[in-house]
């Protein structure tokens, strides 16, 4: 794969041996597909195409098992397809002034269907869903980016999961001033110049800041998801 703007239309071939290898525009990695013009347009189609089928499935079930049954079917099924890799490729919306990511809204319109499968309503019910999905539990596709983001977040700066993301968040340069950074455990957002160029780093400092001090300072990994997931459900949409 060869990644940034091309002038050559053509692709490229090399030879090793007798074998000719030609280049390629995506290649999937560990589940997910990357592209050489770093979108991720062809990841989310298969995502969709996946997640269709499974939905599929979870239609016929519906009249076969009970409600708490099914729904924990679908976790398994549906859900966890999305959860997979999920900060990688879409960006969470941390209030109502962030634009709409095109490739989150879609999904989400997979994912209402699958929630009114689990609880056997119908489009033509007009039921809300944001209230559908709280009363049953069931996060919306925002809040498992925002919960994805955090835990991996909470891995980095209390276990060290990757020790130079970890310098970044925690950089405070040479003052031995107690800042309200320090204070309240405050990660430093690295600076960017565009919003297209935001990734991982930008999002995960954002979204970890807006939480309370005490989940931030919160060491015990079942502990923080616990919490996390009440806080997201009262404060993310």
């Amino acid at each position: 794969m060869i990644f940034g703007k091309r002038r050559n239309l053509e692709p490229v071939k090399i030879r090793v041996g007798h074998a000719e290898i030609m280049e390629q525009e995506t290649q999937k990695i560990l589940g997910i597909t990357i592209s050489n013009d770093l979108k991720w347009n062809t990841h989310v189609q298969i995502l969709k195409s996946k997640l269709l089928q499974r939905l599929y499935l979870i239609r016929h079930l519906r009249s076969l098992l009970p409600q708490h049954s099914l729904k924990l079917i679908s976790d398994g099924l549906f859900n966890s397809q999305i959860r997979y890799g999920i900060p990688l490729f879409l960006r969470p919306r941390l209030n109502a002034s962030d634009p709409t990511n095109s490739h989150l809204h879609e999904l989400q319109v997979i994912h209402n269907e699958m929630v009114r499968s689990v609880a056997g309503v119908n489009r033509r019910d007009k039921v809300n869903m944001g209230k559908l999905r709280k009363t049953h539990k069931i996060m919306s596709i925002n809040q498992m980016i925002c919960q994805a983001t955090a835990i991996e977040t909470h891995k980095i700066i209390h276990h060290d999961s990757v020790p130079s993301l970890k310098s970044i968040f925690t950089e405070r340069g040479s003052s031995s001033i107690t800042t309200r950074a320090r204070t309240m455990s405050l990660l430093k957002t690295p600076l960017r110049r565009t919003r297209v160029a935001e990734g991982f780093a930008i999002h995960a400092s954002k979204l970890f800041n807006l939480l309370p001090t005490d989940l931030r300072q919160c060491q015990a990994t079942s502990t923080f998801k616990h919490k996390l997931r009440t806080w997201i459900f009262e404060n993310i949409d």
